[in-house]
């Protein structure tokens, strides 16, 4: 996986008898911290000293405020030995990643520091995302799920819309997902839908030419419908969110350059 960068191929103040080499998630959004994927998955300490390090402060933190500060006491890393830690719960800050509009770029600061000062630091070059930039390809895919909004007002519209069109074809109206456990029943919702959409005339327009790299705009339900128009990643995330919105479990093929 590209999803995690290591300090050596960045910034780096290592010292000849301490090395920091990080695991570090180098794109930031705020879709990455509502689902809470790691930052700072693992860190490995080299102590290539004769002694022992002891009582040592591992510190992590950012410029701007992209993460919230985290500290960690290590108590003791052996003399000539490599010191692994896992997991380490250093989050991304919301209240500065929610309201960002334009994608910034900023530095990562990792310090492992004794009494008397600072032992070893490494920095690394971050990108914090707009709120409704996606990562890509790059780093974590999946977190394109993290934009279906079945819950927004515009889904509710359209659902309402399609259930009328089911009324038409069906005689029945009833948004019923799978309950009656028949297949033909779960493709004419899915079409009630795509008609209900169909109905809004979104003209199609091409992705830019950084869909398959770092950030891609992504226009919610409600830019949609008020621009009527909408790539094909923006269109199958309208689509999506109104099948889940009915209860159906629909599932996003990426491919390169395209989505569906």
């Amino acid at each position: 996986m590209n999803d995690l960068a290591s300090c050596p191929d960045s910034v780096k103040e290592n010292t000849p008898d301490i090395t920091l080499v990080p695991q570090l998630t180098t794109v930031i959004n705020y879709a990455l911290q509502q689902n809470r994927l790691p930052i700072l998955p693992q860190i490995t300490i080299q102590n290539h000293r004769e002694q022992p390090l002891s009582s040592v402060t591992l510190t992590v933190d950012s410029v701007p405020e992209i993460l919230v500060p985290y500290s960690q006491k290590i108590e003791q890393i052996p003399a000539q030995a490599e010191y692994t830690l896992h997991g380490l719960q250093v989050k991304a800050n919301a209240l500065f990643l929610a309201p960002l509009t334009e994608r910034i770029q900023g530095t990562i600061t990792i310090r492992l520091s004794d009494s008397f000062g600072v032992l070893v630091e490494c920095t690394s070059e971050v990108t914090a995302l707009a709120y409704d930039e996606w990562h890509g390809t790059a780093f974590f895919p999946e977190l394109i799920t993290a934009f279906v909004t079945p819950n927004h007002p515009e889904i509710s519209k359209l659902v309402a819309r399609a259930a009328t069109f089911l009324q038409q074809w069906t005689g029945d109206p009833s948004l019923d997902a799978y309950q009656r456990q028949n297949p033909n029943r779960v493709r004419m919702q899915a079409a009630a839908i795509y008609a209900a959409l169909q109905e809004q005339n979104i003209v199609y327009s091409v992705p830019p030419a950084s869909f398959e790299a770092i950030g891609q705009r992504v226009r919610l339900c409600d830019t949609i419908m008020q621009q009527k128009m909408g790539t094909c990643l923006d269109l199958t995330l309208l689509y999506v969110s109104a099948m889940e919105a009915i209860g159906l479990h629909p599932l996003l093929v990426l491919l390169p350059g395209h989505i569906f």
